[in-house]
């Protein structure tokens, strides 16, 4: 088992003549993510734009199609830690930078406005 140290821990291994040696993992871009969860596990399937050409005959055209490059299963327990650890990096980057704004944050603001802005319809 790896034991976790701290930043200061690193800063005095490193001061003591430690040399970092970089951990070799792939590394992928994504644009967009799907989650189908289910009561055992939630399946991600993250996505990227990726160029493409089509030959038809002497025509080539250039597009761009939506490609999936990881898919990932995990547990509703480690789905929940995921989503706390993104949201506070999330809050924290656009606390320094501005808030993020996408298609997805738009039409959850507008449709939590209108259930706001709804008659309470009351059973009385």
């Amino acid at each position: 088992m790896v034991e976790q140290k701290t930043l200061a821990d690193v800063e005095k291994m490193v001061a003591a003549g430690a040399t970092p040696e970089l951990v070799n993992i792939p590394l992928f871009y994504v644009s967009s993510v799907r989650v189908a969860p289910s009561p055992v596990n939630f399946n991600l399937v993250f996505s990227r734009i990726q160029a493409v050409n089509f030959t038809n005959g002497n025509e080539r055209i250039h597009a761009g199609a939506l490609v999936d490059v990881l898919g990932l299963d995990m547990s509703p327990q480690a789905a929940k830690d995921l989503a706390l650890i993104l949201k506070a990096v999330v809050d924290q980057h656009e606390k320094e930078w501005g808030p993020l704004e996408t298609e997805f944050t738009r039409k959850v603001s507008e449709e939590a406005k209108a259930a706001a802005s709804a008659p309470n319809k009351s059973r009385f």
